[in-house]
């Protein structure tokens, strides 16, 4: 199993609620075009202007191939500059995690 986690801090306290309402908007873009289970995540602790997307899959070779066709979707590409101002630039990490 590979879990995938990506986080991004919003840029300004006040763009938050903005922040994840185009979160959500994205990810269920993901799930509905492109069968990803991605969740949402919101920090418990630490940084509170932070958001984080958490997908799944059985496999390298399955994340592999769902990464392609959403970042060559037009849709995706629309959505992520919609989206663009709304988080610190170099603010966004990707993590790729692999079950024991």
């Amino acid at each position: 199993m590979i879990t995938v986690i990506r986080t991004g801090t919003v840029n300004g306290g006040s763009n938050l609620a903005a922040a994840m309402g185009w979160a959500q908007k994205t990810s269920g873009f993901l799930r509905e075009h492109h069968q990803l289970n991605v969740t949402v995540l919101t920090p418990v602790g630490g940084n509170p202007h932070r958001l984080g997307w958490m997908v799944t899959v059985a496999d390298m070779a399955e994340f592999e191939r769902k990464s392609l066709a959403f970042v060559t979707d037009p849709r995706y590409h629309e959505l992520l500059a919609a989206g663009r101002d709304l988080f610190i630039p170099g603010s966004v990490e990707d993590t790729i995690w692999r079950s024991a």
